[in-house]
């Protein structure tokens, strides 16, 4: 089960042959034949060409559907990609496909019950966890530790590859956390001051081994989509809509197999809005 590791395996800008066979008899596949993003007109829908199509001796009782995904974050659609995900972690290999499980989720008016995309998510969608139950896989504490080794920049100091730059902070010659924020920029104080002001709290969680992390759970799947969401789409606008969605499974997948603790930051009313996962090695701490 491999998603798309980093934003340079674009979700919807290459040109992919996408196939997932059913189990039903006859036999449909859903084939992405143009996966070029455009808009169409004033719908401000991004569409996707999808073919479904009978795998059977005669060609002629082809049919092909349009099914246009809207660049849009509702909370039914993020349950919704949650469902698939969930399936597919679960081991589930009809819902091992990214693409499938976005054009499924983000279907613009949802998905038709009459084909494979609909059936699928029903059947998703009935096993889907509660809000705040964790459904994650119970590594072990080893297993953890393996996959953490990245995150803490092990393929540097082996030699293996190069990542993108992180940021380092020397923290030996400070006190307090004050001793971090008198020199920042002040419009940074000045948001850390409103951040500070807000009533939430904030619970510390430890990643345990043989059991599910308490971060993998639909509450905190909506964090990391908002997050990546909002981050990328922000930046570099509506075409890296579906890039972020891809980045912030990837990113859900990698933070609940590592190791370490996360900090969770719940609002006055008890809904998780946040949450802050560190791991540490050492005298290095890594934190996401």
């Amino acid at each position: 089960f491999l998603w798309p590791p980093t934003m340079t395996t674009l979700l919807l800008s290459l040109l992919l042959l996408l196939i997932v066979s059913s189990h039903v008899t006859p036999a449909i596949s859903f084939i992405i034949n143009d996966s070029k993003l455009r808009f169409c007109g004033t719908e401000d829908l991004i569409s996707e060409k999808i073919s479904l199509r009978a795998t059977e001796d005669d060609e002629s009782e082809q049919q092909t559907q349009h099914i246009y995904i809207e660049p849009k974050l509702t909370d039914d659609r993020v349950t919704s990609l949650f469902a698939m995900v969930s399936r597919a972690l679960a081991g589930d290999e009809r819902f091992g496909n990214i693409n499938i499980a976005i054009a499924t989720a983000f279907a613009s008016g949802g998905p038709s019950e009459n084909n494979m995309l609909g059936m699928l998510l029903k059947e998703a969608m009935q096993s889907l966890p509660e809000e705040e139950d964790t459904c994650g896989y119970s590594f072990n504490l080893y297993e953890r530790e393996q996959a953490s080794l990245g995150a803490m920049g092990s393929a540097q100091w082996t030699g293996r590859w190069r990542t993108r730059p992180h940021s380092l902070l020397v923290v030996k010659n400070m006190t307090s956390v004050d001793d971090w924020k008198k020199p920042l920029p002040r419009g940074v104080r000045r948001t850390l001051k409103k951040a500070l002001q807000q009533n939430f709290t904030v619970t510390t969680k430890y990643i345990n081994g043989d059991e599910p992390a308490p971060h993998s759970s639909l509450a905190h799947f909506r964090c990391v989509v908002e997050h990546e969401v909002r981050l990328l789409s922000g930046k570099y606008g509506v075409g890296y809509f579906f890039d972020s969605l891809s980045e912030a499974i990837s990113r859900y997948v990698g933070t609940t197999r590592m190791a370490g603790v996360i900090h969770e930051y719940r609002s006055d009313d008890g809904n998780v809005i946040a949450f802050a996962h560190e791991v540490r090695k050492g005298r290095t701490i890594r934190g996401q």
